[in-house]
């Protein structure tokens, strides 16, 4: 960048500076659809065309459309495709939905500070218990909390199957030993996944939205 000194401001001397050629060249790009696409944020091609009917100064000089992929708009906008639907429960405590989160940044009373969340699948039935630690011992003793209540009242039916989110705390020894005990087939769901886990999860967001709103 090259100028020659003129003028003074404030008693110091400022240079007069010459753009380069290619902010020219920027300045005079021909207006194709192509341009106001990466003006406009990449929105939608059919949607600049809309936008240049109504916009006054919105003009374009050539509206034929490029012949290859945007690879801003691959980067930027891509998003994973919808997971399958899955077969639901035709019983109670065919399937249940377990969730572990926090710890809470303040204890409750007690001094819990994680709660665990176990849905059924069939009658979406919400159980929830609040934890002091997530030791195994204590996942295990809910557990069997749950099981001996949940069998009590559907006397008919017997847990079959848990699922959830592959956490540390679900696939301990001891828990899978119970799980073999009683023959309850543990299903683990890939790890950062909550999509496959989602009647515990959106129970839980639901529990959440219920005491922000309370």
């Amino acid at each position: 960048m090259s100028g020659r000194r003129t003028g003074q401001l404030l008693g110091r001397t400022l240079p007069a500076l010459h753009a380069p050629q290619t902010a020219y060249a920027a300045a005079v790009a021909p207006l194709t659809l192509q341009l106001w696409h990466e003006r406009l944020n990449h929105r939608a091609l059919d949607a600049v065309e809309r936008a240049v009917q109504h916009v006054e100064g919105l003009t374009i000089e050539s509206k034929a459309r490029p012949q290859h992929h945007c690879p801003a708009c691959a980067a930027g906008k891509q998003h994973r495709d919808p997971f399958p639907a899955s077969s639901r429960a035709s019983r109670p405590l065919e399937l249940v939905h377990a969730d572990l989160s926090g710890p809470a940044r303040v204890p409750g009373p007690g001094g819990v500070v994680y709660c665990l969340t176990i849905t059924d699948d069939f009658t979406r039935w919400c159980w929830l218990k609040l934890l002091p630690n997530k030791r195994e011992e204590t996942i295990l003793e809910t557990f069997k909390e749950y099981k001996a209540m949940a069998e009590a009242q559907h006397p008919a039916c017997k847990l079959v199957t848990i699922r959830d989110d592959k956490g540390a705390e679900f696939i301990r020894n001891r828990i899978a030993a119970w799980h073999k005990e009683h023959g309850i087939q543990p299903q683990h769901t890939v790890r950062a996944t909550p999509k496959q886990n989602g009647r515990a999860e959106r129970g839980f967001r639901d529990l959440v939205e219920m005491l922000c709103a309370s």
